[in-house]
């Protein structure tokens, strides 16, 4: 998976205009795991994988059956390699 300099930087600014670490947006995967990088709390790697894990089980339980009416997965995002 890619996480591209837009997505840290987003995560930075929402950090730097005082929006507080249990807002919204922190709840949405990614978004902690990326303030936890900038806080030098855990690696990049670490967030990476930590992102990719619950898309990977999420396509996983939809292998072993329809995802449900309606949901339709896109590649690209989260299958390319680190």
């Amino acid at each position: 998976m890619h996480v591209g300099t837009g997505w840290l930087e987003e995560v930075k600014s929402l950090l730097a205009s005082g929006t507080s670490e249990d807002a919204k947006p922190f709840r949405f995967i990614g978004y902690r795991e990326l303030r936890g990088v900038l806080q030098e709390e855990i690696s990049l790697a670490e967030a990476r994988e930590a992102i990719q894990r619950p898309r990977a089980a999420m396509q996983n339980a939809s292998s072993h059956g329809s995802p449900g009416e309606g949901v339709r997965w896109f590649s690209g995002f989260g299958d390319e390699p680190p």
